[in-house]
């Protein structure tokens, strides 16, 4: 399943689950307009401006109104070490008390360790070498296409419970597969605003 056919399952089991009718994707590449339901309020923010630039701006417009649910979808782990409380904190300040953030990063444990055991094989397999490696660095001519943040269970649940913003349920962690099947699957967190 591709990301697009993969949000657009989500979006339609947080409508239906939970009577959600404001969600946020924050993403690379999702149009919510090609969604012809009108039960929910689907919206992305700008693509190129900083999350935390556009939830300013956002505040102030004629739009605004606070999420029932974000979804954080392969974005944590580009955001610079030095601004991600922040980043964390603005989407807190736009999400209603007990809203849901779920988030999609890659889980580089599992990727370290698959690299490793490839790269240990008298005849490893170089594109999947290469593939894994960008899984975990990821790559591009501009700083926010690289990977700055560690994305683990645990040091996403440590970033999103150390300010008690976020509570996260570590049962309720998933790895989920998109897109690619030669790679560890990704992991799903999701998280209640508190």
């Amino acid at each position: 399943m591709n990301f697009v056919e993969w949000t657009e399952k989500l979006i339609n089991e947080k409508v239906e689950e939970n009577n959600m009718n404001s969600i946020l994707i924050v993403g690379p590449g999702y149009n919510p307009e090609a969604l012809d339901d009108e039960r929910h309020y689907v919206m992305i923010p700008e693509q190129g401006k900083p999350i935390d630039k556009w939830i300013d701006e956002f505040r102030m417009s004629e739009h605004f109104r606070l999420f029932d649910c974000i979804i954080l979808s392969r974005v944590l782990e580009h955001i610079p070490v030095r601004e991600i409380d922040w980043h964390i904190y603005q989407l807190y300040s736009i999400m209603d008390k007990d809203s849901e953030l779920i988030v999609i990063v890659p889980d580089m444990p599992a990727v370290c360790k698959a690299m490793i055991e490839e790269d240990e094989k008298e005849n490893p397999n170089e594109f999947l070498l290469e593939r894994l490696t960008y899984e975990l660095l990821s790559e591009g001519p501009h700083v926010f296409d690289r990977h700055a943040f560690w994305s683990s269970r645990k040091s996403v649940k440590r970033l999103l419970e150390k300010e008690a913003l976020f509570t996260v349920d570590e049962s309720l962690i998933e790895e989920i597969k998109i897109d690619s099947t030669i790679v560890p699957p990704e992991l799903l967190i999701r998280a209640k605003r508190s």
